[in-house]
Formats: C-alpha cells, structure tokens, sequence
C-alpha cells in the first residue's frame, strides 16, 4: 500500500536510527558535523547496503528503489536518503546543512539538528507592511 510518493509503508524509527549508525552517528541525537567525503571515507552506502538493503529496498516503492539504490554507493545518495527517512517520521530531527570552503573547495558540511531547539531554530520571516515613496 502507498503511504506518500516514496515509501510503500509506514517508515518506523527504528529504520531510521539503523540507517544513521551506519553512516557513523550514534544515533538521531548526535550532532557530529559530517561531509560526503567522511561518508566516502566510511564505506556508507556499501555498509547500508550490506546491513540494511533490503528492509530499505522493501520500503520504497518499485520505481524510486531503482532511482536510489543503483547510486546507493555515492555519498549524494546517502545524505538525500537520510533526508527522505527523518521527513517520513515526522521526526524533530533534521539534516542541517552549511558550506564550508576547505582548500580552496567548497565543502558542505551536514549534521542533525533538532527543530524544537532555540540554537538550531530556522529563522522565522516577519512580514511588514512596506511603503514605497517615490519623488514627485
């Protein structure tokens, strides 16, 4: 049965908490700064792969599994993934991200961050009347 234009049934958290051990947090709580090329250097998606494939997998609908998991190995993936996972649980916990330029590269860093923190809150947008003058 399809519950949204991604995932066949309800994501439990569970999932989530086995995705993000695999790419080197200890859990949703963590908010250790990563990059994709941390998650290179890890191996992640050849370790979600190899220790979660196919409860992933089953979890996708037909035509996104195959949009996803035949690019599983690069780090793009992984962070877009954990992306799609955190908004499916409804979870207050979700990916930050900023640029960083690191030897003359620019570099995006990620982390998780919880919503319902005052340091890690979005910036919320007033909106004011505005009044124009122009010279007569």
């Amino acid at each position: 049965m399809k519950i949204n234009q991604l995932f066949r049934h309800v994501i439990e958290p569970d999932l989530v908490e086995r995705y993000v051990h695999c790419i080197g947090l200890t859990g949703t709580d963590d908010a250790k700064e990563f990059t994709k090329h941390h998650l290179a250097e890890l191996n992640a998606g050849q370790r979600i792969l190899d220790l979660m494939g196919h409860d992933l997998a089953n979890a996708y609908l037909p035509c996104k599994r195959l949009a996803y998991f035949d690019r599983l190995p690069e780090s793009k993936v992984v962070v877009v993934i954990l992306r799609q996972l955190l908004k499916a649980i409804n979870s207050p916990v979700f990916l930050q991200s900023r640029e960083k330029n690191s030897a003359e590269r620019k570099v995006f860093v990620y982390r998780l961050a919880r919503a319902d923190r005052p340091c890690c809150s979005t910036m919320k947008w007033v909106q004011a009347p505005v009044v124009i003058y122009f010279p007569a």
